[in-house]
């Protein structure tokens, strides 16, 4: 890091403070004499910190604090986040302050390919007290960058359709199952969208939250990028169809809110559509178990995907604690990393239902599926991680969305407006290009 005179120094770290949100960290990173202290940032709900009252342990503090009893020559200084949290991580990374252990979800190919984290693929190897094998396989590929890994993950996420068992009842319909196709979904969505009112405007909507962005579309063509990272994969004949299906239901069918509408349609709030209970169908991930469980007003379950010609494909992502390249203690931030893996760790971690454990004997117990609880079907959860696809999986990735989104915006703007994108193929071509210019960029500039 370039060294700052000392005005230039105060006016960096005015700067950061007024970015960075406010956030929960204990003490510094002063040695205690005999130990060594490690920073670990992770992102954190308000069973970690907000609305809970002084002296409250959230699951992290309790965890942190057994692995201090079984570590006693380490010290960890946890740094809690609940927004902003790839921003100020940034900020930190460029002022030379990464911490030692770093949760990362999805950003992490984006920070990986600044060269942010430890190579763990070595240690790894050689350790033979961790074995990976219990561990959802597709949940490790998405933390490895260039064929090495760099983090192991304790949880991860899918989606799946959520629906209104009661609107189904009402209007004497079979529920979905997991072998159902996009034309049943389709079919289902014309029959369950009504306007009861006469006055040209749904009162009821047959699906709702399919797929904001064509996001889900994409992902049914699996992969976005080739390996070596160089080539947008998105135009496929797979993609093309699932594309023009989301399309037909906003604007052939009028069974789809446009993605603009719902907060006008439905309100504020996660899930807010489903929710309302004014719509058939919704997409839904993993995390939505517990705000939909709020819902006393009618009945509810999920179910997988449907196949388009018995293909399926789906949002998937993970969460993994990885050691910064920066830290000066290594071996103690892998006992860290090491200890996020195990069943006491994610055992805590997910009790709430926010997410999937990463170990597979956990996630297939009753203490995930929960069947006591709604959703019954919550094995679908995991069913779909056979076909989930992390979107955006590049270095360039947030760039590259940004791209491919003002594509999108133009797609869904209404019939008649001089800008709107009128076709797939059109859609499709000036998408590709927009993507592929950026990761050609990116390359270019490594």
């Amino acid at each position: 890091m370039c060294k700052l005179n000392r005005y230039l120094k105060v006016a960096f770290i005015m700067l950061v403070l007024l970015a960075v949100p406010a956030f929960v960290f204990a003490g510094g990173q002063k040695e205690t004499k005999g130990k060594v202290t490690l920073s670990l940032m992770k992102y954190a709900d308000e069973t970690d910190l907000g609305k809970n009252p002084e002296g409250y342990k959230g699951p992290s503090d309790k965890l942190i604090a057994e692995f201090m009893e079984k570590n006693p020559n380490i010290e960890v200084k946890p740094i809690y986040l609940n927004e902003k949290y790839s921003t100020t991580y940034a900020i930190k990374l460029a002022a030379g302050e990464a911490p030692d252990v770093v949760w990362m979800g999805g950003a992490f190919l984006s920070f990986a390919g600044k060269g942010a984290f430890l190579n763990i693929n070595d240690r790894i190897k050689s350790d033979k007290s961790l074995n990976l094998d219990g561990i959802f396989p597709k949940a490790l590929d998405m933390y490895k960058y260039k064929g090495d890994l760099y983090g192991v993950p304790d949880a991860v996420t899918t989606n799946v359709v959520v629906y209104n068992k009661t609107m189904f009842d009402k209007a004497g319909m079979a529920y979905p199952k997991d072998n159902w196709t996009m034309d049943e979904m389709v079919n289902k969505a014309k029959k369950l969208t009504k306007d009861i009112d006469g006055n040209g405007v749904n009162d009821q909507w047959g699906i709702a939250d399919w797929d904001k962005n064509g996001q889900t579309s994409l992902l049914y063509g699996g992969p976005m990028f080739n390996k070596e990272g160089t080539k947008v994969l998105i135009d496929r004949p797979i993609t093309r169809a699932m594309l023009q299906i989301w399309y037909n239901m906003i604007f052939k069918y009028k069974v789809h809110p446009l993605p603009a509408e719902s907060k006008t349609l439905f309100g504020s709030g996660s899930f807010r559509a489903f929710k309302s209970g004014k719509v058939a169908m919704s997409g839904f991930a993993a995390w939505g178990r517990l705000p939909v469980r709020t819902v006393k007003d009618f009945d509810w379950d999920v179910v997988m995907y449907p196949n388009y010609k018995g293909k399926i494909g789906g949002y998937m992502s993970g969460e993994a604690y990885l050691i910064s390249a920066s830290t000066k203690h290594p071996d103690e931030a892998y006992k860290l990393l090491k200890f996020t893996t195990t069943k006491e760790w994610e055992t805590l971690q997910t009790a709430s239902g926010s997410s999937i454990p990463s170990l597979k004997a956990l996630a297939n117990s009753n203490f995930f599926l929960e069947p006591q609880k709604k959703p019954k079907n919550a094995a679908a959860f995991l069913e779909m991680i056979k076909y989930g696809t992390l979107p955006w999986a590049s270095p360039a990735g947030r760039e590259i969305r940004r791209a491919y989104n003002a594509n999108v915006q133009r797609l869904l703007l209404p019939i008649g407006d001089k800008d709107k994108i009128t076709s797939i193929d059109k859609f499709m071509k000036l998408a590709t290009a927009a993507m592929q210019k950026v990761l050609d960029d990116y390359n270019a500039g490594k």
